[in-house]
């Protein structure tokens, strides 16, 4: 069965311009290790696909299975996600649910409190 891995690794390393050597070191990896990949002559341990594919955040199956340059073409923008966008945004939506939810533990706790006031 056919792997991409080694176009898949060339294509990454040229899209973090920078040497094999550089893109190994980021994972740990000795001088030479990715060369190793690219020219076919051995494949990456499970835990080095596993580090790289949570580094670029792409599952394992497409980084073995799919040529990346046809997922992620040189000429398309990547642009952030939305979220990112709306950041401030989130985190007062965030802000706001717990004090709704600080409001609700407070009414229930009264609730609590006279219930038992009440049945003694």
């Amino acid at each position: 069965m056919t792997n991409h891995i080694p176009e898949n690794i060339s294509y990454l390393v040229n899209r973090m311009n920078c040497s094999q050597n550089e893109f190994g070191a980021m994972f740990g990896l000795n001088n030479g290790a990715i060369n190793s990949y690219v020219v076919k002559k051995a494949l990456p341990k499970i835990e080095t696909i596993q580090k790289i594919c949570t580094y670029f955040e792409i599952s394992i199956d497409d980084f073995i299975n799919k040529p990346m340059g046809e997922m992620f073409p040189k000429n398309v923008v990547q642009e952030p996600k939305d979220d990112y966008k709306r950041e401030s945004e989130i985190i007062e939506l965030l802000k706001q649910s717990l004090q709704d939810k600080d409001k609700i533990i407070a009414s229930l706790e009264r609730e609590l409190a006279a219930y038992r006031s009440n049945s003694k």
